[in-house]
């Protein structure tokens, strides 16, 4: 996608483990890092259960605030005999759980460590949920994963990271009148030439408007209060 921006995988700042379920997980900070080091959960219990929620939030993301989100991509380096995903939901900066539930049911985990991630989201896809920068650098945000473990063996993390796509909006101002010519040169150097329109009752009149860069990377007039449009725009 043209435009588009990645964070690179991040690590988790803050592991937790939260009902509901039947079983807790231990070992939670293991689940920061990628180092062959598991949180896990019970162990050849010789019974069924659900796993408490293994949450990871605190991902420490810096997105530009004017940044429009285009997609999350959580990955898992996990294994376990016998075990499935139950519930994997993004944690919101409310602190709740997204409503999407992207858990592989039907698939038993790796019975032993493949060394490997699983990937759960991506690029275009934003788990069902309308997001700001603000809300994905909010330390509350991140994932939760719940497990079910039948019987033999159990659950092991070894790693939890987040990837975010975004592309940042460019905010420049310009004074401009009707039918005013302005060559505008925001900080991604895309140079254009815009003729603006503005309504009958601001004719005549100075104003400021805001210029904004969308992710088709088409200029957008705005002024707060009034109504104006770019009604067209040219390289040069």
């Amino acid at each position: 996608m043209a435009g588009v921006i990645d964070t690179g995988a991040k690590n988790p700042g803050t592991v937790t483990t939260a009902l509901p379920g039947d079983e807790t997980w231990e070992d939670l900070n293991n689940a920061k890092t990628s180092d062959d080091n598991c949180a896990t959960t019970v162990v050849n219990p010789g019974y069924d259960y659900d796993s408490y929620y293994l949450k990871a939030t605190n991902f420490g993301f810096s997105i530009p605030m004017s940044s429009l989100i285009k997609g999350i991509k959580v990955e898992i380096e996990r294994y376990g005999q016998s075990t499935k995903d139950k519930n994997l939901k993004i944690i919101k900066a409310d602190g709740n759980y997204g409503d999407e539930n992207k858990a592989d049911t039907i698939n038993y985990w790796s019975s032993g460590d493949p060394g490997t991630y699983v990937t759960y989201g991506g690029t275009t896809d934003l788990w069902s949920e309308t997001w700001t920068a603000t809300n994905i650098n909010n330390a509350n945000f991140g994932v939760g994963l719940q497990v079910r473990v039948e019987d033999l063996d159990g659950a092991y993390v070894d790693h939890i990271r987040i990837t975010i796509y975004y592309v940042a909006s460019t905010i420049i101002s310009a004074e401009v009148t009707l039918g005013m010519e302005c060559r505008l040169v925001p900080v991604l150097t895309i140079p254009l030439s815009c003729l603006v329109e503005m309504e009958a009752d601001l004719t005549g009149y100075a104003r400021r408007y805001y210029i904004v860069m969308d992710e088709t990377l088409t200029y957008i007039l705005r002024e707060a209060g009034g109504n104006a449009m770019l009604i067209d725009y040219v390289d040069f």
